[in-house]
């Protein structure tokens, strides 16, 4: 294959591939602050996105040895990102979370159930029999010493 014609980036990524690193220093200073842009439009979370651009720099740095400079560089950078990005959304179809501090209409929360208000337990949950069993008390801790004592 020939190489991308006026791709610095490319050439950039090729030293990189020959243990320059210098040039993966670069590629990384240009272009992590744009990737992590991008990144957050796709996962709508500035924290996930930081982590999945480390996660797309650390493939880049373990995939430059057999980097091919086929396409622009920063196309392929782009379609790892992408795909990283597209992973971790489905993920996080998949393991759906209540947010404590704001949970849905529904949801149990802080201060959602009074300490004497009946609740829904699941079918056959011992544990859940066993969390309703303890006594409620709004101050001070319950330890080993407690039980002791009670």
């Amino acid at each position: 294959m020939t190489p991308v014609p006026d791709d610095a980036d490319g050439a950039l990524m090729v030293l990189a591939g020959r243990g320059d690193g210098s040039a993966f220093r670069t590629l990384v200073e240009k272009y992590q602050g744009p990737l992590t842009n991008f990144l957050h439009h796709l996962v709508a979370d500035p924290a996930e996105a930081e982590e999945l651009a480390q996660d797309v720099f650390l493939r880049v740095h373990r995939a430059a040895p057999r980097y091919r400079p086929d396409a622009r560089f920063t196309t392929w950078l782009y379609r790892i990102a992408t795909n990283l990005a597209l992973n971790a959304l489905r993920a996080r179809r998949r393991r759906p979370t209540v947010s404590l501090d704001n949970p849905g209409p529904g949801e149990p929360g802080p201060n959602r159930h009074s300490a004497t208000a009946p609740r829904e337990a699941p079918p056959d949950s011992f544990t859940w029999r066993f969390i309703q069993d303890l006594k409620f008390r709004p101050k001070g801790v319950y330890t080993c010493a407690t039980a002791a004592r009670s």
